[in-house]
């Protein structure tokens, strides 16, 4: 009786998120509310509250969702395409299009440092698809043609990448961009070619023998 108990809350759980990615898509982060997400799952608000604690927690896990879907987005970008302007602006577009919905109203660092106010094993996904990402970027600046870089320039070179990323993200999710008037893909290939110019020019000066972690 207790497996069919569980089976159902799974099952149930599924239902509302499926709901809420739908609401989400459709009329954005703004008409989120619990409410309105268990009138879409055809359950009670009180059974969207048993598998959530509040609307921040639904989010999260969408965002959570969402991240891992853009790591292996990202895994394939890596594969199919192999100049340096392809690859970050594939990758970009796509994060640009998450950070719009997600980046301005949850902040995944927090979720990490007060971890103890959200289900553990959600802020434990957190953590495994962000070190995933990280470790995507990294082969992806491998990707760059600078294989044989000196370790203390690759170490640096995919938090860089992900911080461009973020920053562009926050520009062209809201009205900054307008001030310049630039596009965004001629800005991720001009941030492609300045870092891996950059890289270059550090790999060449750097000595042979750096092994500097």
């Amino acid at each position: 009786m207790a497996a069919t108990r569980w089976g159902d809350r799974t099952a149930k759980r599924r239902e509302v998120l499926a709901a809420a990615r739908t609401l989400l898509d459709e009329e954005g982060p703004d008409e989120l509310s619990m409410r309105r997400v268990a009138e879409r799952a055809g359950v009670s608000p009180g059974t969207v509250y048993t598998l959530f604690q509040h609307k921040e927690e639904l989010f999260a896990t969408l965002y959570v969702e969402r991240l891992e879907r853009f790591r292996a987005e990202v895994e394939w970008t890596v594969r199919d395409q192999t100049r340096p302007e392809e690859l970050v602006v594939a990758m970009g577009r796509r994060y640009v299009d998450i950070y719009a919905i997600f980046g301005s109203r949850l902040d995944a660092w927090y979720m990490m440092v007060e971890r103890d106010q959200w289900p553990p094993e959600l802020v434990e996904r957190l953590m495994q698809v962000t070190l995933k990402l990280l470790d995507c970027i990294e082969r992806l600046t491998r990707g760059f043609g600078l294989e044989t870089m000196p370790a203390r320039v690759r170490r640096r070179a995919a938090p860089l990448l992900w911080a461009t990323l973020n920053g562009l993200a926050e520009q062209y999710s809201g009205v900054r961009h307008e001030l310049h008037g630039l596009e965004l893909d001629d800005m991720l290939t001009f941030s492609a070619r300045v870092l891996v110019a950059g890289l270059q020019d550090l790999s060449a000066e750097a000595a042979p023998t750096d092994t500097e972690e």
